[in-house]
Parts: structure tokens; sequence; C-alpha cells
């Protein structure tokens, strides 16, 4: 037992049992830290004297003393000695800090004002983790609380070291755990953005206030979550942290971590029952954040904790239980059943009205779409408004557009998924045409019969009246790139097939008169050309101008490069010689199915569509049409059939032989076979020029 006298005359009794027993015989040092608590002051303060003699801080003491204490005031500071204090800091000099201490010097003391702000003492220390020295500006109980230039206290600070034992000795000292620097961000703050569960648990432990937000509105469980700290706000939500506190923008810590993707941290908020249906500030749930960003496995996670597969954006209040039967229920304390809950009548849709399904949709996220899809969601219910017009979701302009363009890249899984979504398969793209049509132009059989299984009209037609039979049958590529000319051909007729099977008018004609039949001939289609035939195609209906498919079989092939004779004797045909074998197919196909050898059209001269080139060196600008053509395919040609032009009117000037059209169609002129030159021609023979 130690009896120490004060100088107030007051006794203090210490007993052996109240200091600690990890070192025995205690020092004087020891003895002080322990009246440090009794009296109030530190221990560079005190002075311990037996029988009038200075004890020093390294003397052991006896079991039973009768000593007396002397507290000493802050000696005078000068400016110097402030800045040996700091410089013994910065050298790590623990034992001349110790010494500075001793004077006893006030730890808070800094330069004078007027000089350049510094740092006090213990910030110092802590900037520069000089942990012992922390110990002794602790011991000299250094202000715990006072601020740096940016408002952080030690304790802050403490945790940007990450140091817990800094972190407990300055809780020890009564360090505000509350405590917030300039921008409101406390130690607790710090401690979730940085990953320190051990600091958080300590800090909460100490009282700090877990749900206390920084001026940009999150708490610490926000910024748990932003950062992935799942291990952070496990501890605050075991001490019953807000779980759905909101942020200045209103986002709940379970809407940041759908939109981060941050399963870890979202299964831990959903297992403590976060509220899966607050939406933010402009209306956005986790659901739909998770269905926007395209993670598939939080949408799933969502839906099984009882996310809203159909509900509008801006709907908080509104919950709904799910069930995906499929899979495994992580949350087996919620009864789940999504299909029934999707069927419930819905609330009404706010400014944006967009649903999980029609979000997902739009961002492309294919997968999520088939998992709401599979739960039951359709675009029916999703609405969008617009500057005063109200669209439905399963006609949104970008719905239209990726079923759209899904439908002419040949997505059979994404055309298949809008479909299941309700996606409108009538409703026209920017170009007027519909997914048919464009999966027709493409030659993309099974999207083809994906959407005539669906029902789509095989007859809808784009402003210029073409449908998606004539666009199959004309086909999206040139046939004769390839020899492979089966190959090329496969995606035309299959299409082709599928439409005529679906019930689409063979002989409807486009804008220009052009039939399916005539498109498929043009283009060298042979096997198109049969399907249509036996369809009961019409292979007589001509265009505007007259031409019916035999003329455009026959203009064809006579616009194709002689066969060359040495060509026969070769391993295979040639492009050009294929090319000429399938018109010659087709030609004798038509024939057979009753095709008019000739029909008057609106010019006669079109009566074969022969084409013969003028000699380049001479007339390098036109081209003609020889009634000798005619002759060599045994056609009669009457003299009279020739239309009479006055070369003036026919945008042909025979001075200069440059063309001069009025309009679309080809310039024509009758002339004599003697103005173009003799020996070409036989004299009786009239010809028709066209403007090259």
């Amino acid at each position: 037992m130690w009896r120490v006298y004060l100088a107030s005359g007051d006794l203090l009794v210490v007993h052996i049992e109240d200091l600690p027993h990890a070192v025995w015989p205690p020092s004087v040092r020891v003895l002080k830290q322990h009246l440090g608590v009794l009296c109030g002051q530190p221990r560079f303060k005190q002075r311990l004297l037996r029988d009038g003699i200075l004890l020093e801080d390294s003397e052991l003491l006896e079991t039973s003393l009768d000593l007396q204490l002397v507290v000493l005031p802050f000696s005078e500071t000068t400016q110097a000695q402030c800045r040996g204090l700091m410089q013994a800091i910065v050298n790590n000099y623990a034992q001349e800090v110790e010494s500075i201490l001793q004077r006893p010097q006030d730890p808070d003391l800094i330069s004078k004002p007027g000089s350049s702000p510094e740092p006090s003492a213990l910030h110092l220390a802590l900037q520069l983790r000089r942990v012992d020295i922390v110990e002794l500006l602790l011991e000299a109980w250094a202000d715990v609380d006072k601020p740096d230039l940016r408002g952080s206290s030690p304790l802050f600070k403490a945790v940007d070291i990450h140091h817990l034992e800094v972190v407990q000795a300055l809780l020890l000292a009564r360090a505000d755990a509350d405590k917030a620097n300039l921008r409101g961000e406390t130690p607790l703050f710090n401690a979730a953005t940085n990953g320190l569960a051990e600091a958080a648990r300590l800090l909460v432990d100490a009282g700090a206030d877990r749900n206390k937000v920084s001026c940009c509105g999150k708490s610490p469980l926000h910024m748990a979550v932003v950062r992935g700290h799942s291990a952070v706000a496990r501890v605050l939500l075991e001490t019953r942290a807000d779980l759905n506190c909101r942020s200045r923008h209103g986002s709940t810590p379970l809407g940041m971590a759908a939109e981060l993707g941050e399963l870890e941290t979202a299964r831990l908020l959903l297992e403590n029952h976060a509220d899966t249906a607050a939406a933010d500030k402009d209306g956005w749930t986790p659901l739909l954040l998770a269905c926007r960003k395209g993670y598939l496995e939080m949408a799933e996670l969502l839906l099984q904790a009882g996310a809203n597969g159909e509900s509008h954006a801006s709907q908080g209040g509104w919950r709904l239980q799910s069930d995906c039967p499929d899979r495994t229920n992580k949350f087996p304390g919620r009864k789940v059943d999504v299909k029934k809950n999707l069927e419930a009548s819905m609330p009404e849709a706010d400014v944006e009205g967009r649903t999980p399904l029609l979000v997902a949709c739009l961002h492309g996220h294919m997968a999520i779409a088939k998992l709401l899809v599979e739960a039951g969601a359709t675009l029916q219910k999703a609405i969008e408004k617009s500057s005063g017009n109200v669209v439905a979701g399963n006609a949104h302009p970008e719905i239209v557009h990726m079923l759209s363009q899904a439908a002419a890249d040949g997505c059979f899984a994404t055309v298949r998924i809008l479909l299941s979504a309700g996606a409108d398969k009538e409703e026209l793209n920017t170009f007027g045409a519909t997914p048919l049509y464009m999966a027709a132009l493409c030659g993309h059989g099974s999207v083809v019969q994906l959407l005539l299984e669906q029902r789509a009209n095989p007859d809808t037609s784009t402003e210029d009246g073409s449908t998606p039979l004539r666009m199959a049958a004309a086909g999206n590529s040139d046939s004769w790139m390839s020899k492979e000319l089966a190959t090329k051909e496969h995606g035309d007729l299959l299409t082709t097939q599928l439409l005529l099977q679906a019930g689409a008018d063979k002989d409807r004609a486009d804008d220009t008169g052009c039939t399916p039949l005539l498109m498929a001939c043009i283009r060298g289609k042979l096997e198109v050309v049969r399907a249509l035939v036996d369809a009961g195609a019409d292979v007589n209906q001509a265009n505007r101008n007259g031409e019916t498919p035999l003329v455009a079989t026959e203009a064809s092939l006579e616009g194709a490069e002689p066969l060359d004779e040495a060509a026969k004797v070769d391993e295979g045909l040639s492009c050009a010689d294929s090319r000429r074998h399938a018109y010659l197919e087709i030609a004798k196909l038509l024939l057979e199915a009753g095709a008019a050898r000739t029909k008057a059209g609106r010019m006669q001269c079109l009566l074969t569509g022969f084409h013969v080139r003028v000699r380049k060196a001479r007339y390098p600008s036109v081209e003609l049409l020889s009634c000798t053509s005619l002759y060599r395919c045994g056609l009669s040609v009457p003299g009279d059939s020739m239309p009479q032009l006055d070369p003036c009117r026919s945008g042909f000037d025979f001075d200069s032989l440059q063309a001069k059209p009025h309009d679309e169609s080809p310039s024509v002129v009758e002339a004599s076979s003697g103005y173009l030159g003799s020996g070409h021609f036989p004299k009786e023979a009239q010809c028709v020029v066209f403007a090259a």
C-alpha cells in the first residue's frame, strides 16, 4: 500500500491490487499513470517525492511507502521549443519526445499565430504513423478531438492509418467517436469506406452513430455497400443500423448494391429484410437498377427475395413475392409466388412507367428478360410517357427497333424472348417494315418460321408496296458472288417456302408492279422460281413497264456474258456459265408453266430486253436494242411495233451523244440502222437507243 499526500493535504491511498501486475514490482511511472486517473493530471506534470527526494520514473517502488505528489503547471514554451517537438516527431525520436513532455510542455501547442499553419503534434505523429510517440502524446493528455485543417479528428486519422491499437487508445482517452470532418464524414464512415470491420466494431461499441450521414447524404452502411465491404456491412447490421436509410438522391443500400452488382452485400441486406420495393427519387427500384445494369444473378436474387417483377418506377410501397420454380429459394423464411403476384392488379404508372422487363429489353439484357418472362412478366403492362404521349411497352419504339434488328440479324433467341414478353410483332420500324419483313429480307428462315408461328401477317408491306415474300424471292445478296449457287440460294428458298405455306399473297406486286416471281426471275433464283410456280404464281403478270417474268429472264440471259466453248470441257462451269444456265432453266420452267412468249406493254422496245452494246470506240455513252436480236431468238417483231418518238423529246442529243433524261424512264429514240453505221445491222432493221 502507498499513501500519497497531495499539496492540498488530501491523502490518496493506493493498494497493491490497484496496479497492473504485468511488471512487478511497479515503477514510479506505473504509479504516476494510475494517479493520473485519480487526480486528473497526466504523468508528465506529476512529481513524486519520498522524504523530499525526487523519484525518477524508472525507479522501482517498495510495497509500503509514504509519498508526496506535486503537480506542475505547463512550462512557458517558445516557438523554437514547439518546433523542436515537431522535429523530434518527424525524426521518430521517442526518447526526445519523452524528455520534451517532461518539462512539462503542452503537447497541443503549435507555432504562434502569424506563422504558416501546421498540424498539432498528435496529428503529425498519426500522419507519420509514429505509434510509440502517439502513445506518449496520449499519456500527456493531448487533445484527442482537436481537428486538423480539414476538420479531421485524431480518431479519424487513426482509422486512416489502419491502426487498431491507436483507435482503441483514442477511444479509451474518450475521443469523440462521432466527430466529423468538413465533409461530414465520421470515423465510422471512414472505417466503412476503407473496409475496416474491426475498427468499425470498436467504434460502434464505443457508441458511434451508425446512421449519421455525411454531407453527400450517405451513411456508413451506404459506403460499405458502395465499396463492397460486406464484413463492415455485417457489423453495422448486427448493431441495428438502418438498412433502409436513404441518401440525398433517395437511394437505399440495397438499391446501391443492386446497381453495382454487389451480390454478397445484397444477400446480407435481404437476409435482414431490406425493402426490395424502395425506389430512389428517379423511381428506380433495386430490381429496375439490376435490370438496367444487366446483373442476372442480382435480378434473380431480388426476385427470390420478393421483388416485384412488374412494378413501375416510383412505386415504392408496392411489394411482390416471387417464385422461380426451377431455382432454389435462398430466403426460406419468405413465401414466394411470383406468377400469382404478377397477375395481381398493378398500381398506376408514374412519369416513367417502366417495368423491369421493359428496362431489361431496352438495355439489351436478354438473359434477365428471359428470367422475367419465365416469371410471368409481360411488356403490355409497361408504358412510356414522354411529351404528353403514352406508348405501351410492347410498342415502345426501342422495343420495336430491337425486335426488328434481332430479326434482321437472325438472333433467334432474342426474337423468341421479345415475342414471349409480348412485343408487338406487327409494329413498323423506322423504315416502315415489320420484323417478318426484315427476317425475310435477310433470309433468316428460323426467325421467319418463329414469327409466322406467332401469327405475324405475311402480307404487311412497306411504303413502296414490298411484301416479305417479294423480298424473300429477291434475296438479300448477289448469288453470283460465289460458285456455290445452291448454298447461297438456300436461305431465300426456305423463307419463300415458309411464307407460301403461311398463305402469303404470291402475286402481290409492289408499286412498280414487280411480283415475287418477277424478282426471282431477275435475280436468277431458280429454286425460288420453281417454288413460286408450283404454288400457282401468275407467270404472265407484268410490271408497269410491261415486263413479264419471261421477258425479264430473257433480258437477263442476253445480258449475261457469252458462253466460252472451251469452258464446257473444263472441270466446272464458271460463275457466268452457271448464271446463264440458271436463266435458261428458269425460262424453260416458265414456258412449261404457260408463259406467253410476247406480251405488249407500255414500251414495245422492252419486248425482249436484249441489250447489245455499241462499239465504245465510236459511241461510248449509248446502248442499243436491236430487232436483229429478236430475229436471232426466233421472235416475230412487226415493223409497226416500234414506238415512233421524237428524238428531241426523247432526251437524247445526236450531236453530242450525251444523255438528257427527263424522267425515270429510259430515254428511247427510233433511228435507222444507217444512221448508226452501216454494216452492223440489216438495213431494214430498226434500232432503239438507250442512254448509258
